[in-house]
This record gives C-alpha cells, structure tokens and sequence, in this order.
C-alpha cells in the first residue's frame, strides 16, 4: 500500500468590533505506516486590534507532529510549535495529546 498524503491551504479573514485578523495555514501531511502519521504546517496571521494599536503585528508560526494509532479510536499525538511576531519574538510549545475518541482525517 503507497503512503497516503494530503496538502491543504486554508485561508481566512475576519473584521468587525474588535479589529481585522487575516491570514493562512499550509499543511502537509503523510501516513508513513498504517498506524504513523506525519504532518507539518506554516503559518502567517496578520491582526490589527481596533483599541489598542500597540497590537497590531503578523505572527509566523512552524509545526510538525506525529500522530500514532494505537487501536480503533484511541490514538497518541505529539506536536511541537514554534511561533514569532513583533509582540511576542519567540514562543516554542511542545504538547502530548492522549485522545480517547480518535477519527483519522485521512
């Protein structure tokens, strides 16, 4: 069986009370083995507070995460996150994601 991959973009934009927030995600991801799943994504956020313009910036964020099946419904995330933006220069997360209640998206 060849890996099943899958490449998505999607993008928004959202205005109104509040302020503007516009901007995308690009995703990539492949099954590497029937229980193993691989995917990253980029993205690029630009927001624009309507009260306090000390706010406004665009912020760059990378991801890359693996996702395990360990039986029908039950499979173990992890992913790490690196994002960046004139506010906040730097903000690295690392998250471990146990769900109880899994449905594949490929």
């Amino acid at each position: 069986m060849a890996p099943e991959r899958v490449a998505r973009v999607d993008l928004f934009h959202e205005g109104g009370y509040g302020g503007r927030r516009t901007g995308g995600f690009a995703l990539v991801s492949w099954r590497v083995a029937a229980p193993l799943l691989v995917s990253t994504r980029l993205s690029v956020i630009d927001f624009a507070e309507d009260l306090r313009p000390e706010l406004d910036a665009t912020s760059l964020g990378a991801q890359v995460g693996a996702t395990y099946r360990i039986h029908e419904g039950m499979a173990t995330s992890v992913i790490a996150e690196e994002t960046s933006s004139q506010i906040a220069r730097s903000q690295l997360a690392v998250f471990f994601l146990l769900d109880l209640a899994f449905q594949p998206e490929l």
